[in-house]
């Protein structure tokens, strides 16, 4: 029987992780400890980002997904970024970064290179280049839950939609059926260094359809 490979395992690892943020996140809040932890999180995320420079490029990458949950942390949730969503002009901003991204010379991000391919525009890393991950795997992180956390926003509580809106049922859709073309892809993954950045963008899509859920009270809340 084939072991567990590394993209099934990091997808686990970063989902357990993201669950416990909300739970950590609410007690930071229920004791007014915001600001102090706001500064703890950009000065944690930074010094990983920092670290995984010189280290093998599995914990270089790991590393760098664990800066941008704290990144996150600090940014989106103590900062409210999410919030931004409400406001007309941050769309034109999320528009320009994400063709910025999309087309840049380096990513390693699927879905960026599917697009690379089809404009003619794809180069191949280098080879026997010391690659730098973390700072990559910390936007993925930071840039993908943002995304996805005003995506959802707008889908509640914009008043052209709603929680039950058609705008809602989309996101669940997609997400739910992204989900097993992500699982065979993640099978398939037994480099870990691919793992962790593969596994971060998975579980932010996936995690889409279980916060609905839980909106919808389907499935309950695991923090208060």
């Amino acid at each position: 029987m084939r072991r567990i490979p590394a993209g099934l395992w990091a997808y686990i690892i970063v989902l357990l992780n993201f669950g416990l943020s909300h739970m950590w996140m609410t007690a930071i809040n229920n004791a007014n400890l915001q600001g102090i932890f706001y500064w703890i999180f950009i000065a944690s995320g930074i010094g990983l980002v920092l670290i995984g420079r010189k280290l093998p490029a599995a914990w270089d990458a790991a590393l760098g997904g664990l800066a941008g949950l704290f990144f996150w942390a600090a940014i989106g949730e103590t900062g409210e970024a999410g919030e931004l969503y409400t406001q007309p002009a941050i769309w034109g901003v999320v528009l320009i970064l994400s063709i910025f991204l999309a087309v840049r010379p380096g990513s390693r991000c699927d879905f960026h290179i599917f697009i690379q391919k089809a404009l003619r525009i794809y180069k191949e890393p280098g080879a026997g280049v010391k690659h730098w991950y973390a700072p990559g795997a910390a936007m993925a992180f930071f840039w993908t839950v943002w995304l996805g956390h005003m995506a959802e926003l707008t889908a509640y509580y914009d008043p052209h939609f709603g929680v039950q809106s058609w705008l809602t049922w989309v996101i669940l859709i997609a997400s739910a059926v992204s989900t097993p073309f992500i699982f065979v892809l993640l099978w398939k993954t037994t480099d870990w260094a691919k793992a962790w950045g593969r596994a971060i963008p998975s579980v932010l899509i996936t995690w889409m359809a279980i916060e609905i859920l839980m909106k919808w009270e389907i499935i309950p809340k695991p923090w208060g």
